[in-house]
């Protein structure tokens, strides 16, 4: 039986998971606000740091999908909430 993996999330989803993972923590700021904070250039490029770095680690075998998208996903929101 051959070990297929899933396919990794992409850029737009595990920013699309960072997205919610910050509508759950950064519940005193409202929907715009949110909106802006995740087009800011920083953010942008906080994200894309993240998910360069996890899906170097995904395809090298370190990391399950699941650790993928949920723990490298809300490890990047909360560097992110902390960064607010």
């Amino acid at each position: 039986m051959t070990n297929v993996k899933e396919r990794a999330p992409t850029l737009e989803e595990f920013t699309a998971l960072v997205k919610e993972y910050l509508e759950q923590t950064l519940t005193h700021i409202s929907a715009d606000e949110l909106d802006r904070y995740m087009n800011d250039a920083e953010t942008k490029e906080t994200i894309k740091g993240w998910y360069d770095y996890d899906l170097a680690r995904y395809h090298n075998g370190e990391l399950t999908y699941m650790q993928f998208v949920i723990g490298c996903a809300s490890g990047a929101g909360y560097a992110l909430d902390l960064m607010y």
